[in-house]
């Protein structure tokens, strides 16, 4: 007998699916954009002091999460993740991973496995995991398509051992920890920040001023429900080696004041494309332009179909350009599926956490 009991955490609501035989739970893990990326410097620990403001957007992933007893376990071993994937548009299955802790050193790069050995590790749980991802946010895009997935996994995680923890009595046959009190979402934000630097944004989600490496969060105004369209042009771009194209010269740390930085954003949001279009760039845009020339013809196609604004997001290669309605932006995707461009465009809009 299924028992489905609703969950609500941070404002979303979601589903555990108790089957007797697993608990399951179903996650949306959404894509985001840079609206702007500066790149103050380079730091003495060789990382990138950035400024940027980040927005998450409706296209994304899906993630279920499925507890399965630690009964079925063979006994010499811990705790197990089995991993696996497929494109959303694919009938069969693309990649089916099984993998325990000491197996598989290629799968141990995956940002969903990481998510999940981290938390397992952190919190002394052992589990008998199984997660399933259905892709459809381009890879290397700048989309933060695995940083999201890693975020889901650690959130989906902490809501499956709180229900578990408040609903004592299969705890111990999905996840097996000495801990006598739920996990609180912050006690998830170190983790977040050693697997990537776009996972803390992708936790938070929303519009957010990112500083650091991208883990210092300051939340700003909503800039939800603008409609855009992405452009992906399938040529990956890897992000160290983006950076290491930018001859970005020595940051030099110094007290800001924050709130007086969010505040001068939060005037920016709210005075729309004719101010951002004049201060709001993507420091990676020169860089891009000359690996790859021939995006600089699909930006002006964009601006050709009324475009509000055009950048690139993240390091590339992925341009994104914002519309005045959804109509207009209906139109422009006509416009330029005709295009025959090489690779991916999507429609798509804004969106704040779901």
């Amino acid at each position: 007998m299924k028992n489905i009991q609703q969950i609500f955490l941070d404002e979303i609501l979601l589903f555990v699916e108790e089957t007797g035989k697993s608990v399951e739970l179903n996650l949306i893990a959404q894509a985001k954009i840079n609206l702007n990326l500066n790149i103050l410097g380079k730091r003495s620990d060789n990382y990138h002091e950035l400024e940027t403001v980040m927005q998450s957007i409706a296209l994304h992933d899906q993630i279920k999460i499925i507890a399965n007893p630690i009964s079925q376990l063979p006994q010499d071993l811990g705790s197990q993740i089995l991993l696996e994937s497929y494109l959303a548009d694919d009938k069969v299955n693309r990649t089916a991973i099984n993998n325990n802790f000491d197996d598989l050193n290629e799968i141990k790069s995956n940002l969903i496995y990481k998510a999940a050995k981290s938390f397992l590790d952190f919190f002394q749980i052992k589990a008998n995991l199984k997660i399933i991802l259905k892709k459809q946010i381009p890879i290397s895009a700048g989309l933060a398509g695995g940083s999201t997935d890693a975020a889901a996994t650690l959130k989906g995680l902490l809501i499956l051992f709180n229900y578990l923890h408040i609903n004592p009595v299969n705890k111990n046959n999905f996840f097996l920890s000495s801990r006598d009190s739920c996990i609180k979402f912050k006690e998830l934000l170190p983790m977040a920040e050693k697997i990537g630097a776009d996972v803390p944004f992708c936790l938070h989600q929303g519009t957010a001023l990112c500083k650091g490496k991208g883990e210092k969060i300051f939340p700003l105004q909503s800039f939800a429900l603008r409609p855009l369209i992405l452009y992906n042009s399938a040529l990956p771009v890897f992000t160290a080696e983006a950076f290491k194209q930018i001859d970005a010269k020595f940051f030099a740390s110094k007290q800001l004041d924050s709130q007086s930085l969010i505040d001068q954003y939060n005037l920016q949001l709210n005075r729309g494309f004719s101010i951002m279009n004049q201060s709001w760039q993507n420091d990676f845009t020169d860089f891009l332009l000359m690996d790859h020339p021939h995006l600089q013809s699909v930006i002006d196609l964009f601006k050709a179909t009324d475009a509000d604004f055009v950048r690139f997001t993240g390091s590339g290669p992925t341009l994104f350009a914002f519309y005045p309605s959804y109509t207009a932006r209906d139109l422009a995707m006509q416009i330029l599926s005709k295009q025959n461009l090489p690779g991916q465009l999507i429609s798509t809009y804004t969106s704040n956490p779901r």
